[in-house]
């Protein structure tokens, strides 16, 4: 089994403006990068939810992936 670690880091506020068309599809592309060829796999995944720009909430995710699609989502984070 294959173990990736992934963190993203989103930071969203009222006053940023939209992506446009071009700078989604680059997003696409290099999203779809990281696509796992192999037949099972496992993804951990770091959230961290920001409230006026300051950390609100963390929260781990383990997800368990198979062949047809077939996935298993593990919520570590004690408040789950």
């Amino acid at each position: 089994m294959l173990t990736v670690t992934g963190v993203a880091s989103i930071n969203a506020s009222a006053n940023e403006t939209a992506l446009d068309a071009q700078q989604v599809a680059q997003l696409i592309e290099k999203a779809d990068s990281y696509r796992l060829q192999d037949d099972s796999s496992k993804v951990v995944s770091l959230v961290r939810l920001y409230q006026d720009q300051e950390l609100d909430k963390t929260r781990l995710y383990h997800v368990y992936t198979r062949p047809n699609r077939e996935s298993w989502l593990v919520f570590k984070s004690a408040v789950e």
